[in-house]
């Protein structure tokens, strides 16, 4: 019980909270000593609801100086945090309701529906609806009617060996991140891989097309990402079969769509990432810190970073690429599609840096950047990359290297591979740029 008045004419308001508990017939005032956050404001006529395991208070009139205040604030009560938590419009998408009270609600398949109520000079009709948090324990495969309607606020959480989703998803559309966090959190011991595929009867989205025939859509809106961390007891995660969408993006997300990071292993097959972007590095995938990446018969087509790498940046991880295509890819810093560098951990001298980046049979067409690296941006003492049949097409860089860039005693072989039509800015290395680069060429040629 929140809030009220003594008598429908008072301009005396509560804000005190109550909570009634029917096994023990045990009413329980829960103040500020045992509630975090700003409760409402003191007021008559609020709405207050339960949706998913969550309190909603919104609207009322209070008082102030004997003159009416009717409100539209919105806050949400979080029982097992015990904490108030005021939502403003920088949280939700979409026009929130003008301010009312003595308004309707109701909750249905956890959304929230307002309807009507009255201000100071008129009632109303109209109807609103809000997707509230949800938190999604993922632990075994989702059944049909296990709808994710991941909103800026939901958390999914996967488990156990195999998980499958077979259901649409929508990884965010708001302003807050929203995860799906592969095997941490609820099962922070695991140590198996967990999957997010669409094989035959097993769809990620209702959507078509991508990458295969057989391809379903994961729709990216804002921060959405799909985060393994051996950190939070992930091993691994495999992408097949999949369509990352990332179009109709508002605003450019700090993350990138999927990120690995520790001694973990991410396997993409027959995925194709579509116009995403970050505004760190790694525009589709970023991967860290001992992590391993293996890429087969994919497509990167749009990617974009602010940072190195537009489609891929391995820092201090191992990469694996074969039959795959990097399509106007571009980046900030370095790298149009791909760059590869040591990491150091924060406030560490020590820098990580597995020794393989092996590709082999792909196509970089049209990707740049305004650093160095059209397409290929390889920098570290200890790094060895091996480049094998591979194709480069009207790439270019501002910087050094329209195509591929090499620089700090970096160990790159280049095997049967053909540049076409590539560009670059000073000092120069249309096609290939090598500063203090271990450089070894064999069967490539450059027109």
């Amino acid at each position: 019980v929140f809030g009220g008045s003594p008598d429908p004419y008072s301009v005396v308001n509560f804000n005190d909270f109550h909570f009634f508990d029917p096994s023990t017939l045990t009413w329980t005032a829960l103040g500020r000593d045992v509630v975090q956050g700003e409760p409402p404001s003191p007021s008559n006529g609020a709405s207050f609801s339960e949706a998913n395991g969550r309190l909603f208070v919104f609207g009322g009139i209070s008082y102030s100086f004997f003159y009416p205040v009717v409100m539209d604030n919105l806050h949400m009560f979080e029982p097992h945090l015990m904490e108030w938590r005021e939502l403003t419009t920088s949280d939700f998408l979409g026009a929130q309701p003008s301010p009312r009270h003595h308004c309707g609600i109701s909750t249905v398949f956890g959304s929230l529906y307002i309807f009507g109520g009255q201000d100071e000079t008129r009632a109303y009709n109209d109807l609103k609806m809000l997707s509230v948090p949800k938190d999604h324990p993922w632990q075994v495969h989702g059944g049909i009617d296990f709808l994710i309607d991941a909103y800026d606020w939901d958390c999914v959480t996967v488990g156990d060996n195999g998980a499958v989703l077979e259901s649409p998803i929508l990884l965010c559309t708001g302003l807050f991140p929203c995860k799906l966090v592969l095997l941490g959190v609820l099962d922070s011991l695991a140590t198996k891989n967990a999957n997010v595929q669409s094989n035959e009867g097993m769809a990620v989205s209702a959507e078509t097309g991508g990458a295969g025939s057989g391809a379903r859509v994961l729709w990216r809106v804002g921060n959405g990402s799909i985060v393994c961390l051996e950190s939070a007891g992930c091993t691994g995660v495999s992408l097949q079969s999949l369509r990352v969408d990332c179009g109709g993006q508002v605003f450019i997300s700090d993350a990138a769509p999927l990120e690995v990071g520790g001694a973990v292993s991410a396997a993409i097959r027959d995925t194709a990432f579509i116009d995403c972007a970050s505004a760190a590095d790694g525009g589709s995938v970023q991967a860290y810190d001992s992590a391993s990446v293996v890429v087969e018969r994919s497509l990167f087509l749009g990617s974009s970073s602010q940072g190195l790498g537009g489609a891929i940046a391995a820092i201090g991880a191992a990469l694996y690429i074969t039959g795959s295509r990097f399509v106007n890819c571009t980046s900030a810093l370095g790298g149009g599609a791909i760059a590869v560098q040591e990491f150091f951990c924060y406030r560490s001298i020590r820098a990580i840096t597995l020794a393989a980046v092996e590709i082999e049979g792909s196509t970089f067409e049209n990707c740049t950047t305004l650093g160095q690296g059209g397409a290929i941006f390889a920098t570290s003492p200890t790094i060895s990359v091996t480049l094998t049949r591979l194709s480069f097409a009207s790439c270019s860089s501002k910087g050094p290297g329209g195509a591929l860039s090499a620089s700090r005693s970096a160990a790159l072989a280049v095997v049967d591979c053909s540049f076409h039509g590539n560009t670059a800015g000073w000092p120069g290395g249309g096609a290939i740029h090598s500063d203090s680069a271990r450089l070894s060429l064999h069967g490539t040629s450059c027109t």
